[in-house]
């Protein structure tokens, strides 16, 4: 377990200082910065920017056996202020947007690990988000068919812009290719209609 938690730490902290640094980024605004992409570099997930801040994105990193975790990652000017809240669980919602409505999921997020370069105005900030037992619950239904995801702090004090949304703009296609990936055809079949939609 302790060899399992390092991998998961260091790849995170790949994850940080790959979107940090801005290759992503710079990427995602030459292509379309609000659709979801499905990738394996550096490792298989499905990710999107922010619609405030690009340097805000969204993934679910996704598991050979089509199990995920769903996390954000979450830039500040307040760089001290945002270095005080690792490891802890701040007061900041989580939902989705669905016919111009909030539905808020989660009210307290954890603060995974926070980085930042000696250069950079900002720190970032990796916020866990939620398991997925299987990646197929994030499917759009015909009676639920949501606009997008969104996250917001109560103020400007951890966070100096507090809110961020990200479209579900493209997430069914991304999530076509990820299953593909994770799991035979037959079985993507089955576990799209095992599993309930995790926002009911």
């Amino acid at each position: 377990m302790k060899i399992y938690n390092k991998l998961f730490k260091i790849q995170i902290h790949i994850i940080i200082l790959i979107f940090s640094l801005g290759f992503y980024t710079k990427a995602f605004s030459e292509e379309n910065p609000d659709v979801w992409k499905f990738t394996l570099d550096p490792m298989p997930m499905l990710v999107i920017s922010g619609n405030v801040e690009k340097s805000n994105f969204l993934f679910i990193k996704v598991n050979k056996d089509c199990s995920g975790s769903m996390g954000g990652l979450f830039s500040s000017k307040n760089k001290e202020k945002v270095f005080s809240e690792k490891g802890k669980k701040i007061h900041m919602i989580f939902g989705v947007k669905s016919s111009g409505a909030r539905i808020n999921m989660l009210e307290e997020l954890f603060v995974y690990e926070v980085l930042s370069e000696d250069d950079n105005p900002k720190a970032t900030a990796f916020i866990s988000i939620l398991p997925l037992d299987n990646v197929s619950e994030l499917y759009t239904q015909e009676d639920y068919n949501p606009d997008g995801f969104y996250m917001t702090a109560p103020t400007t004090k951890i966070f100096d812009i507090p809110y961020e949304y990200w479209s579900y703009n493209g997430l069914d296609s991304a999530l076509d290719e990820a299953i593909e990936w994770c799991s035979p055809i037959d079985k993507m079949k089955s576990n799209v209609f095992e599993h309930n939609f995790i926002f009911i």
